[in-house]
């Protein structure tokens, strides 16, 4: 069985921290466009965005494209 969006959304979002902890993104740095998430990760869109919806709570940015703001 393939996995399901919420669990690939889960390793977009792992990958996506990772690269904040590495200082591959750092504060002020604008995070990848959804195409690029798309083109990078073989996932469906909505497994690319949630991990951006369940940040944006936490005030750490607006969407995907947007600069990141650590809190």
């Amino acid at each position: 069985m393939p996995p399901t969006a919420p669990r690939m959304a889960g390793l977009v979002a792992a990958q996506l921290r990772r690269r904040i902890i590495d200082g591959d993104l750092l504060d002020g740095d604008e995070l990848p466009r959804e195409a690029d998430l798309l083109a990078e990760f073989p996932v469906s869109r909505p497994a690319c965005v949630k991990p951006f919806a369940s940040w944006r709570p936490r005030g750490c940015y607006a969407s995907a494209g947007a600069r990141w703001e650590a809190q």
